[in-house]
This record gives structure tokens, C-alpha cells and sequence, in this order.
């Protein structure tokens, strides 16, 4: 598993301006979700989904293409064992409803959006995967083995960075984990 975060971690939420990839949900998923959680989408966009269930019932605004849009509604979210891979190897930061994302014409790959709880007034965005690096806490696990493509693990808390897996001996990694 690439990171299996604290329930901590997945209750965390998103921070209030941040930016990274968008991608959709297929067609009328997002209304479905959106109903079975007893929500309504009236006077909003679209549904959209941020990766804590603490932001689930909030309202944010997604800058696509140098313009401003919302209100959009969360109304869904990551997993707690897909929020990794999710934010940090696809660099998601939000799911839009497949209207909106017909509307926009997403298709892979897809852009990197700002995404903010309100309007913003002059803040600068932070990226969504670097600051979740930062913040996330894993399990019981006192210092997870840790994957982040292309090449680079984070071993005892601290990120390597390999460019040739044969950089990645036996006894270094051994005596690091205390393997035999």
C-alpha cells in the first residue's frame, strides 16, 4: 500500500485556496451521490468531490481557464486508502460532476485548477499534493515506507531520491528497515 493515512489525515480538511489536477465523475454519478446523501444541488453548478469527508457540505469555487466559477457543492469523497494515490501520485485536487466537466471539455490529461473555499482576495494557492506530503500521518506506523513516482521513497520520515534501483543495496536498506 502506498500510504494508508490516520483517520486523522483523512478527516483533515482541504485547505482553504490550493491548487492540482481535475478530473470528473462519469454521467449522473454526481447527482446520484449527491441524492443518496440527501443533498441538494439546487443553486449550485454541480456537485464536486474533495478528498476529506470534512469538507463534504461545503461550498468552493474552481478558477478554470483564468476564469471563476461556482458555487460548486462537496458532496463526496476520496477514500481514506485512495487519498494518497490520489492527491500525491495523480495530483487530484478536485472531481467535478460530468456536466460541468462536459461543459469545460476535461479530458486527460487533465489541467491543474485553483480551488477555494471562497473567493479568494489577492492569496496565492498552495499545492494541494505538497502541502498533503507534509501534513499526512500514517497508521501505527512510526516511520512508513513511503513510494512518490518517479524515483524517490521516504524511508524513517525522510525522502531519498534513487535515479538507478541499483542505488537501492541490500545493506543500506537492511540496516535502515532492520530487515535480515
Amino acid at each position: 500500500m502506498p500510504g494508508y493515512i490516520t483517520i486523522e489525515t483523512w478527516f483533515t480538511p482541504a485547505p482553504v485556496h490550493f491548487t492540482g489536477k481535475i478530473a470528473h465523475y462519469g454521467q449522473g454519478a454526481m447527482e446520484a451521490t449527491a441524492a443518496w446523501r440527501g443533498m441538494s444541488l439546487d443553486g449550485f453548478l454541480d456537485g464536486v468531490a474533495l478528498m476529506s469527508p470534512s469538507d463534504v457540505g461545503e461550498r468552493i469555487y474552481i478558477k478554470f481557464e483564468s476564469e471563476w466559477y461556482g458555487p460548486f457543492l462537496v458532496v463526496d469523497c476520496a477514500r481514506r486508502g485512495d487519498m494518497w494515490p490520489v492527491i500525491v501520485h495523480r495530483e487530484e485536487a478536485v472531481e467535478v460532476g460530468y456536466k460541468t466537466a462536459a461543459l469545460w471539455g476535461l479530458e486527460p490529461p487533465y489541467p491543474v485548477v485553483e480551488v477555494a473555499k471562497d473567493l479568494p482576495r489577492g492569496s496565492t494557492p498552495i499545492v494541494l499534493s505538497e502541502w498533503f506530503q507534509e501534513h499526512a500521518t500514517f497508521g501505527n506506523l512510526a516511520h512508513p515506507v513511503l513510494y512518490r513516482a518517479p524515483n524517490e521513497w521516504r524511508i524513517e520520515g525522510v525522502w531519498h531520491t534513487f535515479n538507478d534501483y541499483h542505488e537501492l543495496s541490500e545493506e543500506p536498506i537492511c540496516a535502515t528497515l532492520g530487515c535480515q
